[in-house]
Order: C-alpha cells, then structure tokens, then sequence
C-alpha cells in the first residue's frame, strides 16, 4: 500500500521588516508624551481617513496601556504626521492574502483528511492482523483435520465436511473485503497526494508574489512601513529641532496594518527590535490566518519598561 506522505510545515509569509529610528530620540524617553497626526491618505486608499485614523488610535493606545500613563496622544494641529502613503504593491498585497487565506483554509482542509486516512489505515492494519490470526487457526484447524483423515482413512463426517467449507467461504469473503478496503484506502491517498500537491504549487504561487511585490518598484522602499526622525543642532551642538514622521507603504490585512502601525510608534518612543519572533518589536511580521487582534507581547512591555525606566 503506498506510504503516505506527511503534511508539510505551512509556509510562513514573512514580510519585510520595519524600518528602526534613524536617530535616537532627543528628549528623555517616556518624559513627555509624542503628540502624533494623521498626514497623507490618498483618495484611492482601501481605508478613508476615519477609519485609519481608528488604526492609529488603537495602536497608539496600546502602548498607553502598557506604560499605564499616556505616551502617545492625538493632536492633529503639533503631532507628527502618520501617513498611509499605499503604492501599487497594495493590490498584489491584496491579492497575497487572499492566496494565504485559501492556503489555510486548504491546509485544515487537508489536515482532517491526513488524520482521517492515518485512522483509516490504523483500523485497515488492525483488520488485517486480525485476519492473519484467521488465517493462522484456519490453517491450524486444516491440520488437525487433516490428521484426522489420514487416521480415519479419507472418512469425515458430514457435518465436519460442512463446518470445514464454512470457514473456508467465511475466509475467502474476508480475504476479498480486505482487499476492496485497501483499494478504497490506494485511491483516497493517491486522491490526497494530489491535493498536497495542488496545495503546494499554490504555496510556491504565493511566494513568488511576495518576491514581485517586494521587486515591483526599484527604490521604493521595502518596508511595510517606517519610522523617520530627523533632529536639527543649533550651534552650541544642542537639538533645537527634531521632525518625525511615520508612513505606510503597504500592507497584507488589517492585523498587518495594526502591527506595522504598532511597531513604528514604539520606534518613535525610542524602542529597538526585540529578539522574540512573537512580539511587536520583532522586525519581521510572520502572516497567519487566525490572527484577528495585536497584543503586544511580553518582551515589548519589558523593552517599554527598561525604557521608561532611564
């Protein structure tokens, strides 16, 4: 019977990483509360102004929470401007996660049809031990039934003969189930191979898109978003003036928006990347389908802390 193969590792659409503060913050961290804006949104955007000014408002609050004081507040007259300033790799981004959303519905898909052939073949396996013990006493009963005639000269009684053809009937029509069974059982898993393989070529498919997306405009930036802070010196060497601004260059879904969001407002407080592939502050973003909230994480809160504390 053909092996079946296992179910590979879903493949992870890690993003491009965001961009770290080009300066570090002038002022003491956490001191004085960053007053932020919305800027840019262009008319084409799949989001208005209201409701990326919603995104902003939650990421903004959530390292409000954390610090248990207000870090970041919105003032649309002195704040630094937030702009979401989409290209046209927001189309094929769009179209990327639509390929991961069906690429997960897909590997649950074939997730409950690997474990439903592996229980398959687990009861085909126990159902043809059985019949080799079967097998085995008939032969043993074939034997001694033998024997029997050698020492009675050929003579069996009647229902001895009858009770012999029995078992061998009752045999024969196992032999012939066991082996509707495991053809039944060939063609699901040569039906599930195929599926794996389907799956895995869209896999390769999406892959490739995130390439072009990240290829599609030379010199345009890579990150989906990024954090700019530029500091100007007067002449005693001291900052007299320090310009920020946070811009989006794309995104894969909403949750990508609240992180990538999330993420350069804890650049802006002065936070570097964090070494912890789940946190906020990791520098990459690993897509998955169930992800429908951003918290942040335990090492984010800690990086604010140790921050805040200086």
């Amino acid at each position: 019977m053909k092996s079946f193969r296992q179910l590979p590792v879903f493949f992870a659409l890690m993003l491009s990483g965001w961009g770290a503060p080009v300066h570090p913050a002038a002022e003491v961290p956490c001191s004085t509360p960053l007053a932020w804006r919305i800027g840019d949104v262009p008319a084409t955007a799949e989001l208005d102004k209201s409701r990326f000014r919603d995104k902003v408002i939650a990421a903004a609050e959530r390292w409000n929470e954390a610090a248990g004081r207000s870090l970041l507040i919105h003032d649309e007259e002195r704040g630094f401007p937030v702009h979401l300033s989409v290209d046209e790799r927001q189309e094929e981004a769009r179209e990327l996660n639509e390929k991961y959303m069906r690429l997960a519905d897909k590997r649950a898909e074939l997730e409950d049809k690997s474990n439903r052939l592996e229980d398959e073949r687990e009861r085909q396996e126990a159902l043809r031990a059985a019949h080799s013990a079967d097998v085995a006493e008939y032969n043993r009963a074939m034997a001694a039934w033998n024997a029997r005639v050698e020492a009675a000269d050929g003579r069996l009684s009647r229902s001895e003969r009858r009770e012999l053809e029995a078992e061998q009937e009752r045999l024969q029509a196992e032999r012939e189930a066991l082996g509707d069974r495991e053809e039944a059982l060939e063609q699901a898993a040569q039906d599930f191979s195929d599926q794996l393989d389907a799956y895995n070529q869209l896999a390769t498919r999406s892959n490739a898109l995130l390439m072009r997306i990240n290829d599609r405009i030379p010199g345009a930036p890579t990150d989906a978003g990024e954090y700019n802070e530029t500091i100007r010196f007067g002449a005693d060497n001291q900052p007299q003036e320090i310009s920020r601004d946070i811009r989006v260059n794309f995104y894969y879904n909403k949750t990508h928006l609240e992180v990538t969001l999330t993420h350069e407002f804890g650049h802006a407080l002065g936070l570097e990347h964090v070494d912890v592939t789940n946190a906020v502050m990791f520098p990459s973003y690993t897509a998955r389908a169930d992800a429908d909230s951003v918290r942040l994480h335990e090492a984010d809160i800690e990086a604010l802390r140790e921050l805040c504390a200086d």
